[in-house]
């Protein structure tokens, strides 16, 4: 069986992930604006709104917390498999035009989209072989991708069209849930895991299902592979939480991508784009939330194929550098820098935005995680990326819960213009920030790809097994495959963060 049409299976729960998350930007307006939009059935005010997406936010945090006792317990598979009953029951919820219930029903599908974010990316590193596990692990990100930009195609069909659209829209998570039930056969479980539970004949009978055509002793030496690195990672993660503490310059490094990650500003973009667009005098918002949905999936996969090539600091530079620049001057127009048209202002105003996201998906949103799980000690790896990853849910619902609240307090109003000044003082903030993330990235990172002693460039220490585990890839070819299960971009997938984009 081929591992590709596994893996398009598996990342279902990661395309929900993206379509649940921003499913609500598009299905709220102005009231009578659309026939399909949540708005005429339900008024919200920036208040309820942030407690909707902030809601889903708190349920994907709580899912990232507890993922892991199931995924150990019962197993990826069917942990991914009964995923999808959260994602259905909260979809359905969410089609009932009451407050109450629309709120219930994000927090459990917030609670799905934690559990997927945590255990999809797994379940695809560990059902990969190694010389295409970069790939195979990178669809988690593009589908997230795929996810928001779904969103956007049906609300400019579904919102603009149909009357009440909005419920098609929030209830279509159902749909590929459903259909990811339906491909179960085509889920299968991790070697991994059937290895750690003594199930080596299970495992051995996956991975020749996997491999196809694979000789008997390429699937023999792929499970010595694993048991290999199964044996390492007991000798080697011994490393406490006081342990990571005791690494200010590490600390310092994954705590500020995450921070510069969120405050730059690209979570109030992709969860609040229709308002914010509504708000700036944009005269398509759906449509401009299409534009945005499709440049950051093409950003994305440029991303891939360029953090090989290019590096990983210069791609940061780069970022955080689009970013400054394209939200800076869009504060400017905002403030009536040019004395637009409000016509060519809207136009200018999705531009920048589209410039913007490309720099955060071929910046922060391509390298940070990578970044991370390239410079953490192995030794203290499992902890320190739990630990950053949790700020990453921190920051996400920070500004999912303050962002339109912001904008009125900024503006000092609730009118158009107050609006439109609100939104210009925010993307200054975030333009300051992205300074900030430039300034960061020059004066502390240090490039780490091809460096096999990047593990140890901010660690005051680092383990034996850190400095074996570089010798020893450098010693066989076999060695280098084993070694390819502890690949950077597995650990930065496992978290996510991916951010959402």
């Amino acid at each position: 069986m081929g591992e590709w049409l596994v893996a398009w299976v598996i990342s279902l729960q990661s395309f929900l992930w993206g379509y649940g998350v921003s499913a609500l930007n598009s299905a709220v307006g102005k009231r009578g604006q659309h026939p399909g939009l949540l708005s005429n059935d339900l008024q919200l005010n920036n208040l309820e709104l942030q407690l909707l997406t902030a809601s889903t936010i708190a349920g994907a945090w709580l899912g990232c917390i507890v993922s892991s006792y199931p995924a150990d317990r019962f197993g990826l598979r069917l942990t991914t498999l009964c995923n999808n009953s959260l994602f259905i029951g909260g979809s359905l919820l969410c089609i009932v035009p009451t407050f109450e219930v629309l709120l219930t029903g994000r927090l459990v599908l917030g609670l799905a989209i934690g559990i997927g974010c945590n255990v999809a990316p797994v379940l695809l590193s560990e059902i990969a072989p190694s010389s295409s596990r970069g790939q195979i692990t990178s669809l988690h990100q593009l589908q997230i991708t795929i996810g928001i930009l779904v969103v956007g195609v049906m609300s400019f069909v579904l919102v603009k069209n149909v009357p009440q659209g909005w419920r098609y829209l929030l209830s279509f998570p159902a749909v590929i849930a459903t259909l990811q039930l339906l491909l179960s056969p085509y889920v299968p479980e991790s070697p991994r895991w059937l290895i750690q539970r003594g199930r080596h004949a299970e495992a051995a009978a996956t991975l020749q299902w996997l491999r196809g055509e694979a000789q008997t002793d390429d699937i023999e030496g792929e499970l010595m592979q694993i048991q290999d690195n199964l044996d390492k990672e007991k000798e080697g993660d011994s490393g406490s939480l006081m342990d990571v503490l005791r690494e200010p310059k590490l600390l310092a490094v994954g705590f500020g991508l995450m921070f510069f990650s969120a405050m730059t500003g690209i979570d109030s973009v992709m969860f609040y784009s229709t308002k914010i667009f509504m708000f700036a005098g944009v005269s398509r918002p759906i449509l401009s939330t299409v534009c945005v949905g499709t440049v950051n999936v093409l950003a994305t996969v440029l991303a891939f194929f360029l953090i090989d090539r290019v590096g990983r600091r210069p791609l940061l530079l780069i970022g955080n550098s689009l970013m400054a620049v394209s939200l800076a001057v869009l504060a400017w127009v905002l403030m009536g820098g040019g004395h637009l048209s409000v016509a060519m202002k809207g136009y200018v105003c999705v531009a920048l935005v589209l410039i913007y996201v490309v720099g955060f998906a071929v910046g922060l949103g391509a390298v940070a995680w990578v970044y991370l799980a390239e410079v953490v000690p192995f030794r203290i790896r499992n902890r320190a990326m739990s630990l950053f990853s949790q700020e990453d849910w921190l920051w996400n619902l920070l500004i999912a819960a303050l962002s339109l609240s912001a904008m009125e307090a900024l503006g000092g109003g609730t009118d158009d213009a107050s609006a439109e000044r609100g939104i210009a003082w925010l993307f200054l903030i975030f333009a300051c920030m992205s300074i900030l993330a430039l300034v960061f990235t020059w004066c502390l990172l240090k490039e780490s790809k091809g460096n096999s002693s990047a593990h140890s460039m901010f660690s005051s220490a680092s383990s034996p097994n850190d400095t074996d585990n570089d010798e020893n890839e450098d010693s066989t070819e076999k060695e280098k495959n084993a070694a390819a299960d502890h690949h950077p971009e597995r650990e930065a997938l496992l978290k996510t963060n991916e951010r959402l984009v």
